[in-house]
């Protein structure tokens, strides 16, 4: 039986298979139930409908539901017992509408159905469409195999055979995967006792060769329609076994259904009668889907089920050539609701109801429904996650019982919902460090000041609750438990606070993007693409979270060290298993493993926003009230820059004695020659290394027998992202001539993790090696500067985490000779005039080399000799736009090593265009200009400048190209690469410092005031009342009203702005010593001399400058330190700086200024005039203990 050879041959399938004994004399060893299904590996990341859209054999033969029956030890052919209908899709009335030629799963369904339809009508036939309603449930089948006399009775994927209800029960089938078709089977018996006898025999005759196709309805909240609570089965086709036919006509197989007394679906002839050409067929079904679109779940359920029949005449039964699903928006919509309503339960709190309703109205209003029925059914979705959140309903009952759950939110009238998250503590300690004691005084700290969390975790949000909601309390009590094992507790989110003793997995728990991506698992490649899309929805979920928890490192700065404050008789608190497992590894391996979580906690930091971090230096006892009491303050401080590197640590003066590992990045275009120069260079390698790798894969193994000189290169390596891409589509079947753009984005994503696997195994391999080693890495990529900026700071973190100095060399290839231009001077100067200075590295001659190497290309893994390849050169230029030189990186860690390797010397395009006809030049000049300008955005859309690159392709290819020989090409690499070595090989000097520094790149150094934020308000309101008692009559009133007037989210006292520039020497040499003094939590006292005040603008207290430089603290010479204490909008803090710069002759003791204050009238600051009032203190307040703050 063809079928079954198929089934046994096809990769694209596999068996689902269960032994049964029988006594039947035609199986003496029992038989084989066997069911057909999909190869999960085949589907590469796609959904089954595009597999089937893109296979039309796997359509034509892997029914939905598909089972064989076979002797057990015969031999030969299976006996084919079930066979469902084909795989059909939704209808698309857009798609029909549109080109049909697109690649699109849309386009190709639509052109199965136009297809089908135009083959019948060419033939002479006529078209019938048939309308069943499509019941809401799951799929149920049925069938009668004679050889054992039994029923095969199947869900939409699995089959089980009985005689009689009793054989339901057998053991065979208790597993859970048979739980669909136990029930299809006591329902099928329950119909057929009360059929009469001869409807059974019917039945049997009829279905010993085709299988009879249903709906399980009704009893379930699962379904979106609601069928009551009975469960029964509703029929709707009858499907022959053998041959060609889909399925039998809708009118002959619900008139045999009625025949025998079975319940079926509805059935409806569309349309006035049958249809004789294609225009008419589409047109009625674009009128029906028209109205099943707009209809009411209530009306049509789910929505209808189009069969399309083809007749030979009008009483002639006909065949079926085509089917197709039509879903009313309502219905749609409904699902995406309840999709809604799971994801709320499934984050437990730390989403808002608003949020939810938001992205559901967003939905709503693309489907274009009524505003009415948005309003409703975003009311109702508010209404029900109210209720999911008052309840703590989790989503597995969300979902089976959403329209119980619907009708119940009804009538919800409870307004608790998290209007705003739940806010969390997370504290990051080294293990054993905490203390009994030091516990206790975290958990008296949260229960009595609370941490502050309501106003500093969601700042900007309190404006905009909604009514009705309740602020979120803080933690009541700390938990002894690791919030990373907590992850997917219901009660995670409520209020709690967390010990967590591994940075690693808190890094792995709220950025599971960044992690996979660094130290991606060595797993299959048709796991991939499934793995990416969970990656995805895990990032958003850990984004939530991570968003609401605010994070104490708490001990990393003194991890190194004994700690001689902690008595014995502090017992640790209760450990985790983690914990546990820790302490006892400590004893041999403490400085090493601490040191290596000490990293862990730094790298976290960096990634955290320091809104959400504070840093406290050493362990604090109860003693140390000022360090408790700044961790309240240290929270809400700017967000730091992500791209900011660790500065080195001054006071690490231990010589580096591990691996180098030099990374050689090629900074250049697509047709530069970068791939046969890297080559060259690896092959050089290969003579010099002990080992060799390319693609990941060892090639030339160390001779261990044979002792290497000390310093000499032990292992090289090439990574290819484009050769990763190629073996990708090539697996696939295709190459750089036949793929489409979206499998090369597919291949793209596949291959990066392996690219990525590839040098962080040479990483590790490098660390493993004898210290002092050198290793050559040559990573085969294209490499814009932000793309090598990024590449830069992941090898970074991967060294640091491997224990490897790294070494970045960015080979910017460059001409080794430009050629001379045939285009004139007065020419070039008007080509400026018209289309502006040419803003990029290379010259368009150089780009003229680059496009003509890229169409005379005989072979390349992703890039073909078209005009593609010509968008994607220009897109990479497109990334350099402004970028004068290739050594203007502004990055110090990358040493820009010039390779003079493209010769545009032999550049074949002009041949036989001499002084006399520089034109084609000058157009060429002129083609590149215009596309340049056209694309808006790299890589973003090629149409706009698809005629510009043809003009391109066409100029060049017409200019007589050719391309250099291979022994010439081999030559001059060979040449270049030579030249390259020495300083390739050749490491910078190791630094003094080799640890990375506790605080990453600051901002700006303060000092922390905030724990006296009650003395400055008290100060605030004794400057308004001074300046309404001298002020006059009509400005009598509060000078700085709360509700005008904003607090600083931190009270401080600035004493060194470095910015987002370069540091100058005296500011360098500031921000170390306060470094110095934030990691021995120093601690300065602050005096308050004035108060000066700008009517409506802002208001700030001034410092006494000089007892600060006298107690030690390092002060830039322009920064005069105070606090700003409010401000109005459009003032800022930053303006307190030119308010004081101004007014500081003002603060003189010859200035006048007597203890009840001055008035400065229309004082000129910078653009604006303000008036001013100073106030000086008798009694200047006295601010203790503020302690040092990185920002």
């Amino acid at each position: 039986m063809e079928i079954w050879r198929w089934v046994q041959n096809c990769p694209a399938v596999h068996l689902v298979s269960r032994r049964i004994a029988t006594s039947m004399p035609g199986f003496p060893n029992g038989l084989m139930l066997h069911d057909v299904a999909i190869t999960r590996s085949r589907l590469r990341g796609r959904s089954e409908d595009l597999l089937f859209a893109e296979d039309p054999v796997l359509l034509r033969r892997l029914r939905r539901g598909l089972s064989f029956v076979e002797s057990v030890g015969a031999g030969g052919d299976a006996t084919l017992v079930r066979r469902g209908l084909p795989k059909f899709f939704d209808f698309d009335a857009q798609a029909l509408s549109d080109n049909l030629d697109g690649d699109s799963f849309s386009q190709k369904v639509c052109r199965s159905l136009v297809g089908s339809v135009k083959e019948a009508i060419s033939s002479g036939s006529i078209i019938e469409l048939s309308r069943l309603d499509k019941a809401n449930g799951e799929n149920a089948q049925v069938s009668y195999f004679t050889g054992t006399g039994q029923w095969v009775l199947c869900s939409k994927n699995v089959s089980l055979l009985a005689a009689n209800a009793s054989e339901v029960e057998l053991p065979q089938w208790s597993d859970r995967r048979y739980r669909f078709a136990r029930l299809v089977a006591e329902l099928w018996f329950a119909q057929l006792s009360v059929l009469p006898e001869a409807s059974r025999k019917l039945l049997e005759e009829m279905l010993a060769s085709r299988t009879l196709v249903g709906e399980m309805i009704g009893g379930s909240g699962a379904h979106l329609v609601d069928y009551g609570a009975l469960r029964r089965l509703q029929w709707f086709a009858i499907v022959p076994n053998y041959g060609d036919e889909l399925c039998w006509p809708p009118s002959s197989s619900i008139a045999f259904l009625q025949q025998t007394g079975l319940p079926t679906v509805t059935l409806k002839i569309v349309g006035p009668g049958l249809f004789k050409s294609v225009d008419e067929t589409f047109s009625a079904l674009q009128e029906t889907f028209m109205a099943t679109e707009k209809s009411k779940l209530q009306d049509v359920g789910e929505g209808y089920v189009m069969y399309l029949t083809s007749k030979s005449h009008k009483d002639d039964t006909g065949q079926v050539v085509n089917l197709a699903k039509m879903k009313s928006a309502d219905y749609r919509l409904l699902r995406r609701m309840r999709v809604r309503a799971k994801l709320f339960a499934q984050r437990a709190g730390s989403m808002l109801v608003d949020d939810a309703v938001e992205e559901y109205r967003k939905e709503a209003t693309s489907a274009g429904l009524s505003p009415d029925i948005i309003n409703q059914r975003a009311d109702s979705l508010a209404r029900l996650c109210r209720m999911i959140f008052t309840e703590d309903l989790p989503p597995e009952v969300v979902d089976e019982q959403f329209l119980q759950l619907l009708q119940r939110a009804e009538s919800f009238e409870g307004t608790h919902a998290p209007g705003r998250a739940a806010p969390m503590l997370c504290v990051i300690a080294p293990p054993g460090e905490m203390t009994t004691t030091t516990w206790k005084g975290l958990q008296d700290l949260v229960q009595s000041i609370s941490l502050q969390l309501e106003e500093l975790s969601f700042s900007g949000e309190k404006e905009g609750m909604s009514t009705g909601s309740e602020l979120a309390q803080s933690p009541e009590a700390l938990q002894k438990g690791n919030l990373s094992t907590a992850w997917h507790d219901s009660t995670a989110s409520r209020k709690r606070s967390f010990l967590n003793v591994n940075p690693q997995e808190l890094e792995k728990l709220f950025f599971p993007a960044r992690c996979m991506e660094e130290t991606p698992r060595k797993r299959r490649r048709s796991q991939d693409v499934m793995e990416e899309k969970q990656q995805q929805a895990t990032t958003r979920l850990a984004s939530s979270l991570r968003k609401r928890c605010r994070f104490l490192f708490w001990g990393w700065s003194d991890v190194h060290k004994d700690c001689p404050g902690q008595e014995s008789d502090m017992e640790p608190a209760c450990a985790t298993r983690f914990e546990s497992r820790m302490l006892g590894q400590l004893k041999p391996h403490r400085p090493q493993v601490l040191s290596k979580l000490r990293s862990q906690a730094q790298r976290l930091w960096t990634l955290l926003p320091a809104s959400q971090t504070c840093w406290l230096p050493t362990l604090p006892r109860l003693t140390q009230a000022r360090a408790l009491s700044t961790m309240v303050g240290s929270f809400g401080t700017p967000a730091k820059d992500e791209s900011a590197t660790l500065e080195p640590n001054p006071s690490s003066k231990m010589p580096w004695t591990g691996s180098t590992v030099i990374v050689v990045i090629p900074l250049g275009l697509p047709g530069m020659g970068k791939s046969s120069l890297l080559e060259r260079i690896f092959h050089m390698g290969q003579q010099a290394a002990v080992k060799a790798y390319r693609q990941g894969k060892l090639e030339k193994p160390g001779d261990h027998g044979v002792e290497q000189p000390l310093k000499t290169l032990h292992s090289v390596a090439t990574v290819s992202s484009d050769e990763f891409t190629g073996d990708e589509l090539k697996m696939l079947g295709m190459d750089a001539t036949t793929r489409s753009s979206q499998d090369v984005v597919r291949c793209r994503r596949l291959a990066a993790g392996q690219y990525r696997r590839a040098i962080e195994d040479f990483f590790e391999e490098a660390a493993a090696a004898e210290p002092e080693k050198l290793h050559l890495l040559l990573l085969d990529k294209n490499h814009p500067p932000s793309a090598l900026r990024r590449e830069a700071q992941v090898l970074q973190e991967l060294s640091s985490k491997v224990g490897c100095r790294l070494c970045l060399k960015a080979l910017a290839i460059q001409p080794s000779a430009e050629q001379f231009s045939a285009v004139s001077g007065d020419l070039l100067e008007e080509e400026e005039k018209h289309f502006g200075p040419w803003a990029y590295p290379w010259s368009p001659t150089v780009l003229a080399e680059c496009a003509s190497r890229l169409l005379l290309r005989s072979s390349h893994d992703t890039l073909s000799g078209n005009e593609t390849s010509l968008f994607v050169l220009l897109s990479f230029l497109r990334l350099h736009h402004r970028l004068a030189q290739l050594s203007d990186l502004g990055d110090t860690s990358i040493e820009v090593v010039e390779a003079p390797y493209i010769s545009t010397g032999t550049l074949a395009s002009w041949q036989g265009h001499g002084h006399a006809h520089p034109w084609h030049q000058l157009e060429l000049r002129a083609l590149f200009h215009q596309a340049l300008l056209v694309m808006q955005k790299p890589f973003a859309n090629e149409e706009p400048v698809r005629p510009l690159l043809s003009a391109i392709a066409r100029l060049l290819l017409a200019s007589g190209l050719r391309s250099p020989n291979a022994a010439s090409q081999s030559l001059h690499a060979r040449d270049c690469a030579e030249k390259l070595w020495p300083s390739l090989l050749q490491p910078p000097a190791v630094s003094e410092s080799t640890e990375p520094d506790v605080i990453p790149a600051v901002r700006y150094v303060a000092l922390e005031v905030e724990p006296h934020h009650r003395t400055l308000e008290v100060s605030l309101q004794r400057l308004s009342d001074a300046m309404r008692i001298i002020s006059d009559l009509s400005e009598d009133g509060e000078a700085f009203p709360s509700h005008l007037f904003k607090w600083p989210q931190a009270l401080h006292v600035t004493t060194c702005y470095v910015g987002g520039g370069a540091l100058a020497e005296n500011q360098r040499e500031i921000l170390t010593k306060s470094k110095h003094l934030f990691w021995e939590a120093a601690a300065f006292d602050c005096l308050v001399t004035h108060l000066v005040g700008a009517r409506g603008a802002l208001a700030f207290a001034v410092v006494d400058e000089q007892r600060l430089r006298d107690s030690g603290l390092p002060i830039a010479d322009a920064q005069r330190p105070h606090i700003t204490l409010c401000t109005r909008q459009p003032w800022r803090p930053r303006h307190s700086n030119d308010v004081l710069k101004a007014a500081t002759p003002f603060l003189e003791d010859s200035a006048g200024v007597c203890a009840s204050g001055k008035w400065i009238r229309n004082f000129a600051v910078g653009t604006a005039v303000l008036d001013i009032f100073v106030l000086k203190l008798e009694n200047p307040i006295l601010l203790s203990s503020n302690a040092v703050k990185l920002c």
